[in-house]
């Protein structure tokens, strides 16, 4: 009996109590971190690339500063150094002590030069015959330290090297100001020195200088500068440090004045800065810099206005979805309050399309209404169909016990007739296996018929191998005896021919003696002779040289025809032997053929005697083989019959657990009509 299993809906065993987001509120917030996400990402860049443009903008500002401020530096003293150089070449500014009118012309010169550059502090010279130097202003002396009183430092310079020299700024003691002094000698056309003429260019001026230009080309960066010297003495600055302060002991200088690169971050005076190091002239080192929270400043300056425009811009975005979503949201509203009461199983619900806008949610309120008027017609539905269940399941209960009665007795039935069909396979299992017994001894009579065929088949054959091998065997011994006869006749024609080789050597050793003892006389007559007879003794050289080389043949091809004699004698002897052999070798295959014969007709008659056998077993095999067959009929009758009951009981077992099947399915469907009673009565209509 198959156990009801009651369905619970799935939206039941949620928990009721859980506290949740309505709808409206999750689509603000998802609005809302979709809008605020690209707005940081895009005020994160801008902020990022503007802080890199305003940092390229102000190193280039700086790296512009420094160039400007080496580069006039640079000019200026390389102009008052030409400027000094053309006063040099005039000799007639040594002449100050010669006349007031002299004096008067050095002063007025030197003056128009002093007032057309601003940067020029003063102008004094001195010639080599007086004792007295003359300058403009009066204090001008180009001293370089308090302990120089007499101011001939310079003058003594330019005398010892006759050339033009500048100086490093240092600090005046009679000017009381930072100056650099230029100093050029005042030589003849013999280059000879007449005397010496000082230049004195203001720091303080040129700080001055500085200041205005920094003004001029920083813009709107609040960039400082500053001119040092290498050993650290400050001279120009437009932060308001104190010309000639020494820039190491300022908290922070060390590390400016011991750093060489070109971009750096250091504290100066506990306040962090960037500092962008120009380049050094004449000991003088130019350093642009500016505080790290100016820049900071800048940034914020320059990003105020953007980002407030950018919130102003989301904050309306952010209205106008939220007004729009709150639009959007009534008609969904009206949805899920519809959809609530169908969870609640109340079908008497509809929902207004007519105050719907939005084509998605329109077709989703029309899919709705759609839904529950379906559901409203299943129920109906479903409520008929539960009745002629009902009724169904009593009618198929009543023939299902009938049936169930039947198929009890036809089950008896079958279970007697299966009994009778297996005593009857079991008799004709017993015949069958009598049958195989017999069936297996005849099949050894066949086997060990086919062996003797097989066998006297074989012998058969190696008989007639046999006689025919020795038949052979024969013709070949006969051939032989004839090749060896004719062999021993060759054998012996050429000992004869080796006996006649021998004569005709000896004649040959013969005709080598004669030819020998005619060349030895021919030798003596040459001798006799003189020298007439040369030609001729070399001819009875030659015939010695030819009568001994013969006769040295001669006697080899002897050896050679003798050891020829000695084996033609021996193969000869053995010639008779084996010829002896060969008769007694024929003798015997004689005596073998006749033994063959007698083989052969015995094996005839074992033949004939195992064909009489033959014959015999096969009427037997015929007669087995046909009861055989008959028995095999029997068997297969009886297990059909085997078969066919089981075929029966599985039928009746099929259909005695098809009933209990279709009782339980019975049980089942009365307790399925009745909750389906329950459940169609939750639901309003």
């Amino acid at each position: 009996m198959k156990k009801f299993i009651k369905h619970v809906p799935l939206w039941k065993c949620h928990s009721s109590k859980k506290v949740r987001f309505n709808l409206m509120s999750r689509i603000i917030i998802l609005i809302f971190m979709i809008s605020i996400f690209p707005i940081f990402l895009l005020i994160s860049t801008i902020i990022q690339n503007t802080s890199s443009n305003l940092k390229r903008d102000i190193t280039n500002t700086a790296v512009q500063i420094n160039d400007i401020t080496s580069s006039t530096l640079a000019t200026l003293l390389e102009h008052e150094s030409s400027v000094l150089t053309v006063l040099s070449n005039d000799t007639s500014l040594l002449n100050y002590e010669d006349s007031n009118n002299a004096k008067e012309f050095t002063t007025n010169k030197l003056k128009y030069i002093v007032d057309e550059s601003p940067f020029i502090s003063g102008i004094s010279l001195k010639a080599e015959d007086q004792e007295e130097s003359f300058s403009y202003p009066d204090n001008t002396q180009g001293k370089l330290t308090s302990k120089d009183l007499d101011g001939t430092y310079f003058y003594k310079l330019a005398k010892k090297n006759k050339k033009t020299a500048v100086s490093a700024p240092y600090f005046d003691s009679l000017s009381k100001e930072l100056v650099i002094t230029i100093t050029s000698p005042i030589l003849n056309n013999s280059n000879e020195f007449l005397g010496a003429i000082n230049l004195d260019i203001s720091m303080g001026t040129f700080s001055e200088y500085l200041n205005s230009a920094l003004e001029k080309y920083k813009g709107h960066f609040p960039l400082e500068s500053m001119i040092y010297l290498s050993n650290g003495n400050i001279l120009a600055s437009t932060a308001g440090e104190a010309i000639n302060t020494k820039l190491v002991l300022l908290p922070g200088g060390y590390h400016i004045v011991n750093t060489h690169d070109e971009e750096f971050s250091a504290s100066f005076k506990d306040i962090p800065y960037y500092f962008y190091r120009g380049q050094t002239i004449n000991q003088l080192n130019f350093i642009t810099y500016i505080a790290e929270d100016k820049i900071n400043s800048l940034v914020v300056d320059m990003l105020q206005p953007l980002v407030l425009s950018i919130t102003i811009i989301f904050m309306i975005s952010l209205i106008i979805g939220l007004i729009y979503t709150t639009r959007f949201l009534k008609p969904l509203q009206y949805i899920v309050h519809t959809l609530t009461k169908l969870k609640a199983n109340d079908l008497n619900i509809h929902i207004d399309t007519s105050k719907i806008k939005t084509k998605d949610l329109l077709e989703i309120a029309l899919a709705t209404n759609e839904l529950t008027h379906h559901l409203s017609t299943s129920i109906h539905d479903l409520k008929k169909t539960s009745g002629s269940l009902l009724k169904d399941a009593s009618a198929v209960d009543q023939v299902s016990t009938q049936c169930n009665h039947y198929a009890t007795a036809t089950l008896n039935a079958i279970n007697e007739i299966k009994a009778g069909a297996k005593e009857q396979i079991t008799q004709v299992t017993d015949a069958i296996a009598s049958i195989s017994t017999l069936h297996c001894q005849c099949e050894n009579g066949d086997t060990i018929k086919e062996q003797l065929n097989e066998h006297s088949t074989y012998v058969i054959s190696y008989v007639q191998q046999g006689l025919q091998t020795s038949k052979d065997l024969t013709l070949a011994i006969n051939t032989q005896r004839d090749k060896l006869y004719e062999l021993r006749i060759k054998v012996k024609d050429l000992g004869e021919k080796s006996s006649q080789i021998a004569s005709i050597l000896i004649t040959l050793q013969a005709i080598s003696r004669k030819i020998n003892l005619l060349a030895f006389n021919a030798s003596i007559e040459t001798t006799r002779a003189g020298q007439q007879g040369n030609g001729f003794s070399v001819i009875a050289q030659e015939m010695q040289q030819l009568a001994d080389t013969a006769l040295s043949f001669t006697q080899n091809i002897q050896t050679i025809v003798e050891d020829n004699i000695a084996s033609v004698s021996y193969v000869s002897n053995n010639m008779k032997q084996v010829i002896l052999a060969e008769q007694t070798t024929e003798n015997v295959l004689g005596e073998v053929q006749k033994q063959f014969d007698s083989i052969e007709g015995a094996t005839t008659l074992v033949e004939q005697s195992i064909k009489a056998v033959n014959d015999i077993l096969t009427s037997v095999s015929l007669t087995k083989d046909v009861i055989h067959v008959d028995m095999q009929t029997i068997f297969h009758i009886a297990e059909k019959i085997i078969n066919l009951t089981h075929s029966s009981e599985d039928y009746g077992n099929i259909e005695f657990a098809t009933l209990q099947e279709l009782l339980s399915t019975s049980e089942s469907l009365t307790q399925s009509s009745q909750y389906l009673e329950t459940q169609i009565g939750q639901y309003t209509i």
